[in-house]
């Protein structure tokens, strides 16, 4: 049975640090900070990296933010390019990004970035403008929660088409790419928002 509830009700929503902008705290530094240009390179998928790295001195008053968490541009120009990652790693994260993190007795982190994958910023932003989104909008977002196993079947679902996808990018063939990646896209809003694992069944079996 689907439960609908609010993401805020299922996950913790925040937001990341301010930069540090002294470049002392970055010399030889180690430690991951994400910023939207990451989130920019991946676009959809999961971070295990980062450009800016900080040392000990520049980790000092920031909050780790840990891995499986969703990142979800809120300002600026990326806030409608509808970017998305996970990360595969615990990092410090910009101020920019707003930070997912899912109650896992409740949902599983995967799922849930791959829900968070058809969520339009546009829709959600009160001045096209001003791509501004605020943590409480971000928390408004209803979503239907199947249980933990159906979860799970979905996850398994889209883990394959997405490695279709990533596997496909090495072919020049530009067409097929983007037709495979539209078809993915696809695929994604209707399992999510339907969660019909029978009808996905169905359409793999006639693209075999």
């Amino acid at each position: 049975m689907k439960k609908k509830v609010n993401l805020g009700d299922i996950a913790k929503v925040s937001a990341g640090n301010s930069a540090p902008q002294e470049k002392k705290l970055f010399k030889k530094g180690i430690y991951n900070f994400v910023r939207t240009y990451d989130v920019g390179k991946i676009k959809k998928g999961i971070l295990y990296d980062s450009r800016d790295k900080l040392n000990k001195e520049g980790i000092k008053k920031l909050s780790i933010v840990p891995k499986g968490t969703i990142l979800f541009p809120k300002s600026g120009a990326s806030t409608f390019l509808n970017h998305r990652v996970m990360l595969g790693i615990d990092a410090y994260v910009a101020s920019h990004l707003a930070t997912i993190k899912a109650n896992n007795d409740i949902v599983l982190d995967k799922y849930l970035f791959y829900f968070l994958l058809i969520i339009d910023a546009k829709k959600l932003v009160a001045d096209s403008g001003y791509p501004s989104l605020k943590t409480e909008t971000i928390k408004s977002i209803k979503l239907e929660i199947p249980n933990i196993s159906e979860q799970r079947k979905v996850v398994e679902k889209l883990d394959f088409i997405f490695q279709e996808v990533e596997n496909t990018t090495i072919d020049t063939n530009k067409i097929l790419i983007e037709g495979i990646m539209n078809t993915r896209d696809a695929l994604l809003t209707e399992i999510i928002r339907d969660n019909q694992i029978d009808a996905f069944n169905q359409l793999i079996q006639e693209e075999q």
